[in-house]
């Protein structure tokens, strides 16, 4: 049936794809456990301290997040030595994705996305209207001279993830700072920071520090993969004020729960637990990635909480050869 009215931007844009769920694999296959790794979240969550947290606050789940909405961005600008007006709340880190293209993008402007990234970032400009220039890695990495080689007059967003998903590479803080040398004033980065917990270390770009120098960049982080609470759909944006003011004009009001925060709240005065989970996934990922080596398999450096490899064999076939060993 052909829906009359919808925009002709939105034609081009694919349905997303869940796949199958626990409970499919489970009578599918007949099995009573499932590890699954799928999504990337955190299996040593929820923690503790996050769970009390909202076990406590259960009785103003009736009322709009008025107070914490205001608390948590100034625990996370305290943390990253901004002011709470450096920082934008959103409903996930996809909400903030979606809240920059409407900010950002209209029909006619160019982004230019890294060939093998998170597919998102091309749907919500697509919906918007513009036009995709795809930017071809090199060895697994983002090739920041390929991006700057693909900007035009044209170009008003240049979308990253970093560490990308799905390659868990890195840009290093020299390939960062030859982007941002070679960024024209009227283009935007939008560096998306998901995984950053399990990347942070000397060759880890100084993104932060861009934005303290002025840049055109915006960090969008998240606590769903390190803080373990993908199902309470919270993420943060970092930038100047004067880009903040107008995310906070584009986006929902309160757009985020108070579960979420209160768990948000609750694990950045004591991140105890998540820095343990951070060195139990890294420790795992070094196993992981000994095991595959073994096997003579191409394993590419990874910074974040999965593994990304080369393989001879259909990853369909082996997704469902894992899938009937009760893996996803």
């Amino acid at each position: 049936m052909v829906i009359n009215g919808v925009r002709n931007s939105i034609k081009d844009v694919s349905t997303y794809v869940q796949g199958n769920t626990v409970e499919d694999i489970k009578e599918k296959y007949e099995l009573d456990n499932i590890a699954k790794l799928c999504f990337n979240e955190n299996p040593y969550a929820p923690y503790s301290i996050c769970k009390k947290a909202i076990m406590d606050n259960m009785d103003s789940f009736n009322c709009y997040p008025d107070a914490d909405y205001i608390k948590l961005k100034e625990k996370i600008a305290k943390k990253y030595d901004f002011t709470s007006s450096n920082i934008a709340l959103g409903h996930g880190i996809v909400g903030l994705l979606e809240t920059l293209s409407k900010m950002f993008l209209e029909k006619g402007d160019q982004v230019i996305i890294p060939q093998s990234t998170f597919g998102l970032y091309e749907d919500l400009s697509k919906i918007m209207g513009a036009e995709i220039v795809k930017s071809d890695l090199k060895k697994g990495k983002i090739d920041v001279k390929n991006l700057v080689n693909s900007i035009t007059s044209k170009t008003k967003v240049i979308w990253i993830s970093n560490p990308n998903n799905p390659t868990g590479t890195i840009i290093n803080d020299k390939d960062f700072q030859y982007l941002l040398a070679n960024l024209p004033e009227d283009v935007w980065l939008i560096f998306d920071e998901a995984y950053y917990e399990f990347a942070a270390g000397p060759e880890y770009p100084a993104s932060m520090e861009a934005i303290r120098n002025g840049a055109n960049i915006i960090l969008t982080r998240t606590f769903s993969k390190a803080y373990g609470m993908a199902g309470l759909r919270l993420g943060y944006a970092i930038a100047n004020e004067e880009v903040i003011e107008i995310i906070n004009r584009v986006s929902q009001p309160f757009n985020s729960n108070r579960a979420g925060l209160k768990a948000a709240m609750a694990i950045l005065e004591n991140s105890q637990e998540a820095e343990d989970a951070i060195k139990k996934i890294n420790e795992s990922k070094k196993f992981m990635k000994s095991e595959l080596e073994k096997r003579n398999l191409e394993v590419f450096p990874s910074y974040t909480n999965f593994i990304f490899f080369k393989t001879p064999y259909s990853a369909k076939k082996i997704a469902e050869k894992m899938m009937k060993d009760g893996v996803m």
